[in-house]
Formats: C-alpha cells, sequence, structure tokens
C-alpha cells in the first residue's frame, strides 16, 4: 500500500498545521499537534478535570489493587523496585528533576572514593540531532570527572530526551533554562556541595553561560564552541536545512515561521526567543574562571571571551580536535580523547581534593508521572536488569490497564542510538501506546546510551550477534514481572534485530520492522546506509521514468545513468542468485554460507503465528533488498494475514521529516491496537512449527 498526503504543499501555517495534524488522524492528542505558530497547546488537564497527580517516589498501588492477569499489583510493583536502583556500587543512578512545569530525567554520578573534590558538574547537552550524536561522550564526560572525585550530574531538557513535554511544546527556552536552574539545585542536594562547575556543549555552552549568569556565578565554566549570539545558531540550524533536507509536496515548517532541523522541530516561538539571546550584554557575574575548548574551524567569538574577562572572569583558550567527529551520526561518533583530558586536568588543578568527602543524598526510585491526551496516567520508570544490572531502560505504562495478558512492546536500538530512538521517536510512540493500554520497554544495548559495554563488544557495532541475547535478557526480566507475549519496533539495524529475535524466541508474538536493509550480516559487511542509499530503490525509477521533467534532466547529462545501471544489475543478479540457491537447496545441494533464506524465514514465522509488519519508504533500497531475499516467496507472503507491508511515499530512511515521524507513529499504534485486540488474540490461537 502507498500512502500520501497531497501533491500540493499548504498555503498557510494553519492548514500546515492541520496537514500534519491529519496525518496523525486517529492517534493520540500526545502526539505533536501545532497551533497556527507552530507551538503545542499547553498539555494542562481537560477543562473540567483535575490535574494529573503529583510526581510521587513511593511505588504504588496498594496491597488491595490486583491487575486484571498475572500477579498482584503489590508484588509486580515491589519486583519492580528491586531493579530500580540496581547499579553496582559507585556508578550512576538515575534521577528525576522537577521544573516549576516539567520533569527532567537525568542521571547523578557519584565520585569515586579516595579524591574527593569540593565542586559539583552539571554537563549541559547540546539540542536536537547534537544531543542525540554526543549522548555517549556526554557520558564519558561524567563518568571520567566523576572517576577523579567530581560528582556529576548530567539531564535532558524538558521536552527532549526522556524528559517530560516535546520540542514543540511553548516555552521552550524558558523551560531549558529552568532545566539548569533545578538540575544545579538538584546537583547541589545530591553532592552536599554548595560550589557548582558547568560544562557545555554548543548551543548548551550558550544555556551553561545564561544559567551561571542567573546563578550569580559559579566556580567554574567550561564551554566547548559555544554561540555568543542565538541568531547565530538559528542561521546554521536554516543553513543545515537548506543544504541536506529537499523540498517535498509534504509539510514543511519552515515554510511557516518555524525550522524543522535534522529531525527536530524549532517553533516559531523558539526561533524569536533564540534569536534574541545575546550574552556579550549581560552585566551579571558568570565565573570565576571560565576555559574554552577552541575549533580550529570556528574559533569563540573574541568579544565574547574579552566580555567574560571584562567581568572578572579568568579565562584560559586552548584548541582540541575532536568536535566534528563526536557529532557524528552516533555508530560513528568518536570519543574525543584529547578533549577529555584537557577538560578532567583543567577541573582537577583548578578543584584540588577537598580534606573531606561529601556526605551523598541517598538514591531515589523515580516515577515520572505524564497525563496522556485524555488525562490518563502515565508512568515511566527507569529500570535496570541483566547480569550486574548492567542493562538500562524506561519501563513505560498505564497502571489504570495493567493488563499483562496483553503484549509489551520493546523499543529496539537502532545505529547506536540510545533509548529515544532516531529523532527521539521511540518516546511519544511509547506514551501513545500507553494511552492505549499497551506497556513498553525502550532500552539500550550493550555498549549503547547508559548500558556499558561488555567484554569483546565494541561500542557502536550495531550488528553485533550478541544483542539477540540482549534482547532476550530483557525479555526474561520482563517475564518475571508478569509479562509472557513480545512485540518488537525496530528500524534498519533495529528491524534486523528484532527478525532474528523473532525467529530465536518464541515469546516474541509480533516484529514492526521499519526500513531493514538486510536480514543476513556478517563482519566485513558494509553499514554505510548513506553509501548504499546512494541509489533509490526499483519501484522509485519506474514512478519517474513516467515524469517528462526526469527526460530532460536525462538530455541534459544530469542523471547518472551508468550508476543507476549498474545499481539495477546488481538487484537483478541479487535476485537471480538467491533464486539459484533456493533450487540447488530443494535439489539436496547444501548451502554453506550460513546465510539465512529470508522468504523460507518469513514464512516460518508466519506459520508460527508471529505478526509481520514491514513499513518502507518508497525509495528505500531495503525494498530491493527484501524482493530479492524473499523471490517468488513474497507474493504468497502478502496473502498471510499474519504479513503486512506499508510502503509509503515521501520520507528519508531514518524518517526525519515531522509529518513522517507523526505518519509512522499513527501506523505502529493503529496496527499494534488493531492486531492484538482479545477477540483478535482469540482468532489468532497458538500454533506450533511446521
Amino acid at each position: 500500500m502507498v500512502v500520501r498526503l497531497s501533491e500540493t504543499s499548504p498555503r498557510s501555517f494553519d492548514q500546515f498545521a492541520d496537514a500534519v495534524n491529519d496525518v496523525a488522524a486517529g492517534c493520540s492528542e500526545s502526539l505533536y499537534k501545532l497551533d497556527a505558530l507552530g507551538n503545542r497547546p499547553s498539555q494542562g488537564a481537560p477543562p473540567g478535570q483535575s490535574a494529573p497527580p503529583p510526581l510521587s517516589e513511593s511505588v504504588p498501588p496498594p496491597a488491595s489493587q490486583t491487575s486484571p492477569s498475572g500477579p498482584p499489583s503489590q508484588a509486580f510493583n515491589r519486583h519492580l523496585a528491586s531493579n530500580l536502583v540496581a547499579r553496582p556500587s559507585g556508578t550512576a543512578w538515575p534521577l528525576l528533576i522537577e521544573t516549576d512545569t516539567e520533569k527532567t530525567f537525568g542521571f547523578f554520578h557519584p565520585p569515586a572514593a579516595g579524591t574527593p573534590r569540593d565542586v559539583a558538574v552539571v554537563i549541559c547537552n547540546p539540542i536536537g540531532w547534537e544531543a542525540i550524536a554526543s549522548h555517549r561522550a556526554l557520558r564519558h564526560f561524567a563518568e571520567r570527572l566523576a572517576a577523579v572525585g567530581f560528582p556529576v550530574l548530567r539531564f535532558d531538557y524538558p521536552g527532549t530526551g526522556d524528559s517530560s513535554g516535546t520540542d514543540s511544546d511553548p516555552g521552550r527556552l524558558a523551560a531549558w533554562l529552568s532545566g539548569i536552574d533545578a538540575a544545579i539545585a538538584e546537583a547541589r542536594h545530591q553532592s552536599g556541595l554548595t560550589k557548582i562547575a558547568l560544562l557545555g556543549f554548543h548551543l548548551g555552552g550558550t544555556f551553561a553561560t545564561l544559567a551561571a549568569a542567573r546563578a550569580g556565578g559559579v566556580e567554574s565554566l567550561v564551554l566547548w564552541s559555544p554561540y555568543a549570539r542565538g541568531r547565530a545558531y538559528t542561521r546554521e540550524a536554516k543553513a543545515y536545512r537548506a543544504l541536506n533536507e529537499a523540498d517535498s509536496n509534504f509539510p514543511r515548517a519552515e515554510d511557516y515561521g518555524a525550522l524543522e532541523a535534522a529531525g527536530f522541530l524549532l517553533s516559531a516561538e523558539t526561533l524569536v526567543a533564540l534569536d534574541e539571546l545575546e550574552l556579550n550584554t549581560d552585566e551579571r557575574p558568570i565565573a570565576k574562571r571560565a576555559l574554552f575548548l577552541e575549533r580550529d574551524e570556528k574559533p569563540t567569538p573574541g568579544a565574547f571571551v574579552k566580555h567574560l574577562e571584562r567581568l572578572g572572569s579568568e579565562v584560559t583558550r586552548t584548541s582540541v580536535p575532536g568536535y566534528l567527529d563526536m557529532m557524528q551520526e552516533p555508530r560513528k561518533s568518536v570519543l574525543p580523547e584529547a578533549a577529555l583530558d584537557v577538560v578532567v586536568r583543567y577541573l582537577s588543578e583548578k578543584h584540588p581534593p577537598a580534606a573531606q568527602a561529601p556526605e551523598l543524598a541517598p538514591p531515589r526510585i523515580p516515577r515520572l508521572e505524564l497525563a496522556g491526551a485524555g488525562n490518563e496516567r502515565i508512568v515511566e520508570q527507569p529500570v535496570t536488569f541483566g547480569a550486574d544490572g548492567r542493562f538500562f531502560g524506561i519501563l513505560c505504562n498505564r497502571p489504570d490497564l495493567d493488563d499483562r495478558s496483553r503484549p509489551i512492546v520493546l523499543f529496539l536500538t537502532t545505529a547506536s542510538h540510545h533509548r529515544v530512538g532516531p529523532n527521539r521517536m521511540w518516546v511519544p510512540m511509547a506514551r501513545t501506546l500507553a494511552e492505549r493500554g499497551f506497556a513498553s520497554l525502550r532500552f539500550d544495548l550493550t555498549g549503547v546510551g547508559d548500558s556499558p559495554t561488555a567484554p569483546g563488544i565494541v561500542e557502536g557495532n550495531v550488528y553485533s550477534s550478541a544483542f539477540v541475547g540482549d534482547v532476550r535478557a530483557a525479555i526474561d526480566f520482563l517475564t518475571r514481572l508478569g509479562y509472557r507475549r513480545f512485540i518488537t519496533v525496530g528500524l534498519c539495524s533495529g528491524a534486523y534485530l528484532g527478525f532474528h529475535v523473532s525467529l530465536a524466541d518464541d515469546r516474541v508474538t509480533g516484529a514492526v520492522m521499519i526500513n531493514p536493509q538486510t536480514f543476513n550480516w556478517k563482519e566485513g559487511d558494509s553499514l554505510d546506509i548513506n553509501r548504499r542509499t546512494t541509489f533509490a530503490s526499483t519501484r522509485h525509477y519506474k514512478r519517474l521514468i513516467l515524469e517528462p521533467n526526469v527526460w530532460k534532466r536525462l538530455l541534459m547529462g544530469d542523471v547518472n545513468v551508468r550508476g543507476i545501471g549498474n545499481a539495477l544489475r546488481e538487484r537483478l543478479q541479487k535476485r537471480a542468485s538467491v533464486e539459484l540457491k533456493r533450487i540447488s537447496r530443494r535439489l539436496g545441494f547444501k548451502d554453506e554460507s550460513g546465510r539465512v533464506d529470508v522468504g523460507v524465514a518469513l514464512i516460518d514465522l508466519a506459520n508460527r503465528n508471529k505478526d509481520l509488519f514491514l513499513i518502507y519508504g518508497s525509495v528505500d533500497e531495503g525494498l530491493d533488498y527484501l524482493a530479492a531475499e524473499a523471490g517468488s516467496l513474497l507474493a504468497g507472503l502478502m496473502k498471510r494475514r499474519e504479513f503486512r507491508i506499508e510502503i509509503i511515499e515521501g520520507p528519508d530512511h531514518t524518517f526525519t521529516q515531522l509529518w513522517a515521524q507523526q505518519h509512522l507513529t499513527r501506523l505502529v499504534v493503529d496496527h499494534v491496537t488493531q492486531r492484538f485486540t482479545p477477540e483478535r488474540d482469540r482468532d489468532r490461537g497458538p500454533r506450533s512449527r511446521r
């Protein structure tokens, strides 16, 4: 099925908002909903209803309350509580930080024993795509500072990461700055210290400087490539959009005052607020000392440095490599070792070991409580599981529909993105599923996000065979909580992983596979999706043949005919090779390659009554891979009730466009809720392997 929005763009921002919201028709109001200014309406309680209950750090409900199936809720929560702050001594523990209006998620890294410092460090992330790309690196900054005695707090701004809200909520800049204020207060509470150092990256460095002034000055300020003016950031974001994201006939926020920036939204209000930021005119004390990490290609504005010196800061400037390598897509992101060494050495020299270790606050069990579209009570809780509690995740559910006879959804890591998923898509998707009564777990695989690596596992390896065991460890954990059936959701490498977990574990009853590029992978195979998707799907080229402007470009030499021809020839050869191998196996010849016959495997999964939902962008090369690998078996699969393919016109590989994210969420949520109703479950019935 091909899904299109419209052949023409809307003519006003009102129409843009309507078009985006139409894509999410039938989906939860907790998704991006835009008003005429490109902002999301407030999520307060509906008129006539009370506000959602306040955040609680206890683990309700009372003993008298039982769930519709499975063990009593009290036993469920007691078992869950034992997995909340189960990290080995000395490692980070999760926490929630409350601002006046929102709740932010973070980690506190207690200082290592032996070298206590008298300053707590708060890390200020960049925003949007850069926050996703640098997540691993910022964790390493926190861990290395903690290892030399600094208590460190890192956190997600409101509307980002695992925090409440979205980037389309109103008042984002004020919320981000309030988040830093609250993080500073929480760092003091957790560490027992009063002195603060702020470590800020890119726009996060700008925010850190403002927060330092709001706090009346801090001990130390460390900034890597900050902006002295917010307008410089918005100008770069707009230039990136123009260079990297092509026009289309689908709704585009930037045409109407807002901006889609690499999968995230800067609303019209946020753009105006950022444009008004100016650090050089703030006369409040900022820091006793400041370290600027310089980029060769983008030095810190000299006027900003002089401004801090005039305010009394002792300023140090040093050039370090590694910023751009750190900000690559997560699986390619390189730890900035030089910057790590410089920051740890600088803060250690400026803040020598204290005479006495501070008294830390005891860890608390954090519970993020949210109000759904209909004021449903949604609860998210951090969990750890596996050997030594090495895996970290967020369990999201709706307590009043605590029915563990329903399957629970597992969101799988994509290309070393941490648990929030590409473009943070897994977070609103999980919360929307919870509104519909489906619990979910989004978690980090070994060496990804906040799950530490293991011997033999390299951070950033997205296709490791060990990851199947990671998912099964999550299934084992959830089974102990009373869940019995599981649905995997994954994009690209996450789809690959969902496929193989489905083959290996009969507890998996469904798999949503989004733009899978392969179902077979071995060491040495290319992971570079950008290179492999230089040429679009065969289906795409068939459609373009009928367009006159394509023939005009062809005659002018603007089309890479040879490259397209080679790509199409390779696809035909691949399809023929798969069919020949299948015939040879039927004739009794042994296949020594160790590769899975994708068509046969998909039929086996359908025969085992597993619900399979494949979603592709119309130009994604994974379509041709599926056609080649499944071959002649695909036509029969298409007739099976257990098998469904949806082809969406327009999105890129990771669904960067906001309308595409909305539509994908609607597809997945509607599919899960419609396919896994009690009535459908009875019709499905158990089947054995064939």
